[in-house]
């Protein structure tokens, strides 16, 4: 992965939560001016012991898209994921990454439905 990451602006906004066992639609988008040739949804649920599973994204009306299927989000966890940016140049980098001092957190996570999904809708409206 490069540097190019402090060029591009991403704009995602996570989903308050989600259903365990339904399927998960994530999407992604660039400011204007900002291009990718390619991107990819890194995820799996916040268990150690699981691998990240990798889906391509489709581009579709200005947003990339990916759907993590149904099996992927049936668990107990939280689930985190991240995305893997490609730009037409070769460039290639991760987002939201690590910043600058290394102090962020370099994933999305979501929590299952439940009572922490419950207060995080309430606070939606």
């Amino acid at each position: 992965m490069t540097a190019g990451q402090a060029t591009l602006k991403c704009l995602h906004q996570p989903p308050a939560c989600f259903t365990p066992g339904d399927p998960l639609s994530i999407a992604l988008a660039v400011e204007p001016g900002y291009e990718l040739a390619a991107a990819r949804l890194h995820c799996r649920p916040a268990n150690q012991a699981d691998v990240y599973n990798a889906f391509d994204m489709k581009q579709e009306k200005g947003r990339w898209t990916a759907t993590v299927p149904a099996e992927q989000t049936d668990s107990i966890y939280p689930l985190i994921y991240f995305f893997e940016c490609h730009s037409a140049s070769g460039e290639a980098w991760l987002w939201p990454g690590l910043g600058p001092d290394l102090s962020n957190q370099p994933y999305f996570a979501l929590s299952p439905t439940g009572a922490a999904c419950d207060r995080a809708k309430g606070s939606e409206t």
